[in-house]
């Protein structure tokens, strides 16, 4: 189980690092959300900070993921793909591909007060019995907003990131 969770790490914070290095350049999807508006570089106006309840572990971060398949389990992006994640500010929902569904979270003990991770239970919706795995770097990303991936573990080698 020690070589399985050190792998899982070491992935996510190679994700981590390549979703810093690509940035939001060129994605303009913008999320439900609430709250205090900031202009981006880009132009796009998001929220300063990002859902409260994320840095608990207690929900996803809020707004537009961007979705990648990876060519083998080390999670190394092959090319985006054009599913859509989006996570309304808030806890248990989420649209896949323009469906709403339900999800449970679970901070697991891997966390820190930076850096959490947890266990995600898709319980309904069109990724109903999907299980994931969700990281998130607390106000590491633009304009203090949480910066994170989502890695599917259905076996597709599927994950989507944000911020």
């Amino acid at each position: 189980m020690g070589p399985l969770i050190v792998a899982v790490v070491v992935s996510l914070i190679a994700i981590g690092a390549y979703v810093m290095l690509i940035g939001g350049n060129g994605h303009s999807d913008t999320a439900p959300t609430s709250g205090t508006a900031t202009s981006r570089p880009g132009g796009s106006l998001t929220p300063t900070t990002s859902n409260p309840d994320a840095a608990a572990g207690q929900a996803l971060i809020d707004g537009a993921y961007r979705c990648y398949q990876a060519d083998s389990a080390d999670l190394k992006p092959l090319t985006a793909v054009a599913d859509k994640l989006v996570v309304p500010m808030g806890r248990g929902v989420y649209i896949w591909n323009a469906q709403q569904g339900t999800y449970t979270i679970t901070r697991n003990s891997l966390s820190t007060d930076t850096q959490i991770f947890a266990d995600v239970q898709f319980t309904g919706g069109p990724l109903k019995d999907v299980k994931a795995l969700f990281f998130d770097r607390v106000r590491q990303g633009d304009a203090g907003k949480d910066v994170g991936a989502l890695t599917f573990e259905d076996g597709t080698n599927r994950w989507c990131a944000i911020n």
